[in-house]
């Protein structure tokens, strides 16, 4: 039976590819921005990667908002002259508690609480606020909380 790195010999000669490599050895070429937390820049490889989608999973009460709005405070230092928006479709937010505990300045943040928005104008939400020039990071609170609109509007008890 061939060894991997045989079989990756193998690969890159036969596709041409020289993508295959052993995961130690890919250095990230993007930009990273430091959270200023030791533990979450560790497991990040060094911070966030900046202009890439970041997805932050787990229990219930396990952190993900605190990790959210510890990367907002932490982009809102670097990028001054950028705004933040947090979409908050779970309604749990405690702005002020975050703002204490994470520094995140309330001034530069855009709050949105939906209610009564299905998934979708979130979503075209977010495309739009994407195209603003001042807007630098968008967070969505919690992808698993957005209703689509065949479910708004239609009546499921018939």
């Amino acid at each position: 039976m061939p060894t991997m790195a045989e079989l990756a010999k193998k690969f890159k000669k036969e596709y041409k590819d020289d993508n295959l490599m052993i995961m130690s050895d890919l250095k990230p070429t993007y930009d990273r921005l430091s959270t200023g937390a030791l533990g979450l820049d560790y497991i990040l490889a060094g911070g966030i990667p900046l202009g890439r989608l970041l997805e932050f999973s787990g229990q219930m009460h396990s952190g993900k908002t605190t990790a959210a709005c510890v990367v907002v405070a932490a982009y809102q230092r670097a990028f001054p002259d950028k705004a933040c928006a947090y979409i908050d479709v779970e309604h749990s937010l405690d702005l002020r508690f975050q703002s204490r505990m994470t520094g995140m300045d309330l001034s530069k943040l855009w709050y949105i609480n939906p209610n009564g928005q299905s998934g979708q104008q979130i979503l075209d939400m977010i495309i739009d606020m994407q195209k603003a020039d001042d807007v630098g990071m968008i967070v969505l609170d919690s992808l698993p909380a957005l209703i689509p609109e065949i479910v708004m509007t239609n009546d499921l008890t018939k």
